[in-house]
């Protein structure tokens, strides 16, 4: 919708995000947030929650100031260890081991049946759901545990936890959002030499920001 002043037109942008019971507005304009919230509540029974601090396991915060909304997963990040009796685990600063070798292992029927007591997919799926959303420096070992998601071993048992013990001692870390004026766009990567223990490739990793 739009608002004419003089023969300038205004242009309200309205951005709706649903999920379930849960609806997320935002507006370009306190005016056309008040118009919306209004209609809506013609039509439905609503709850105005006010300005957006939680949703789905993230907590929001916005820092008008600087114009900047910072996106975390501690609340989640608690979740687990409670879930996953770590609470009182001791916190890492690296994610994965660089001397433990997760291809190198063996499996027989023993080491399988202990294997069923232990909720490794559940653990490595929840550790998913926190690098896909605001902590991506955990993607590469979340992903490199999900190939043995079917048929694991204690060491992806172990290297799992230390993922989670690694979130414990980074909990408040996140992903913000800002605006700045400097565009400039900075890329790093590095590469290995033949690290993969299996068929001797290098790994490769990139960032831009």
């Amino acid at each position: 919708g739009g608002l004419w002043f003089g023969r300038e037109i205004v242009i309200d942008n309205v951005i709706v995000v649903i999920h379930v019971d849960n609806c997320i507005l935002a507006t370009n304009t306190t005016a056309a947030m008040r118009t919306f919230k209004n209609r809506v509540a013609e039509h439905y029974e609503i709850v105005d929650l006010g300005e957006i601090r939680w949703l789905l396991g993230f907590e929001i915060r916005r820092d008008r100031p600087s114009r900047s909304i910072s996106l975390s997963q501690a609340a989640y990040i608690d979740n687990l260890l409670t879930r996953f009796n770590m609470s009182d685990a001791y916190p890492l600063t690296v994610p994965f081991d660089p001397n433990c070798n997760i291809f190198d292992f063996t499996l027989d029927d023993s080491i399988r049946e202990t294997m069923k007591k232990r909720p490794y997919a559940q653990l490595v799926g929840a550790l998913m759901y926190a690098a896909t959303g605001t902590r991506p420096d955990i993607s590469f070992a979340t992903s490199t545990l999900a190939r043995f998601m079917a048929d694991p071993a204690p060491l992806h048992w172990e290297a799992a936890k230390r993922v989670l013990r690694y979130l414990k001692g980074t909990r408040n870390f996140g992903i913000t959002y800002g605006n700045t004026k400097d565009l400039t766009v900075i890329g790093y990567s590095d590469a290995d030499w033949g690290q993969d223990k299996v068929d001797r490739r290098s790994i490769s990793g990139y960032s831009f920001l």
